[in-house]
């Protein structure tokens, strides 16, 4: 057995001042991801070439939607991003202006998962939600902190989530009736 090497290289220059969440979707023609603070959706074209789009004042995660267009997590809720491109607010899950949308995923159910976090980044302030198609949706988790990568085991049995200050990362049992439960560590710090 060899072992291969793994080398990053840039496929463009500084593009971004805060970005994250790169997703690669078929669907939309490639990689997309957001500069979240600047409230833009990212997206590398065939050509190499990167197109910008502002969506909103925060936009912390962008997703494909099985119908085309995209499912995004802007700062106080979800918009919803339509086959042609243009994007549409449809929810507000809070209206504290010093919370804001941190992190997001689908899920193999095709609910979006969207985490939240304060500004100041104060400790228990933000929560974890789940938004089914519908647009219905619940709290999934409480106080938490910084909301920080939701994602799901291969059989959609188990999802992993991180709460950025505890250092760890939680496993969730995502069809819980009614919220996910089970809540237990994954992966401790040492």
């Amino acid at each position: 057995m060899s072992v291969r090497e793994l080398r990053a290289e840039p496929v463009t220059g500084a593009v971004a001042h805060h970005g994250e969440g790169p997703c690669w979707s078929p669907s939309w023609g490639g990689l997309r991801w957001v500069d979240m603070l600047a409230g833009d959706v990212l997206g590398l074209g065939a050509d190499g070439r990167v197109r910008r789009t502002h969506v909103a004042d925060v936009v912390a995660c962008v997703r494909p939607r099985t119908r085309g267009g995209a499912v995004l997590a802007v700062e106080r809720g979800i918009a919803l991003e339509d086959p042609e491109g243009a994007v549409r607010p449809v929810l507000e899950l809070w209206q504290d202006p010093g919370v804001r949308m941190n992190e997001g995923g689908t899920g193999p159910d095709g609910c979006f998962w969207a985490g939240s976090m304060a500004y100041d980044q104060a400790e228990g302030a933000a929560r974890l939600y789940r938004v089914r198609p519908d647009l219905t949706w619940e709290t999934v988790l409480e106080g938490v902190t910084v909301s920080n990568g939701i994602a799901w085991s291969p059989d959609g049995s188990r999802a992993y989530y991180a709460d950025t200050p505890t250092g760890r990362i939680d496993v969730l049992d995502p069809a819980a009736p009614a919220a996910p439960g089970g809540r237990r560590p994954f992966v401790t710090p040492a």
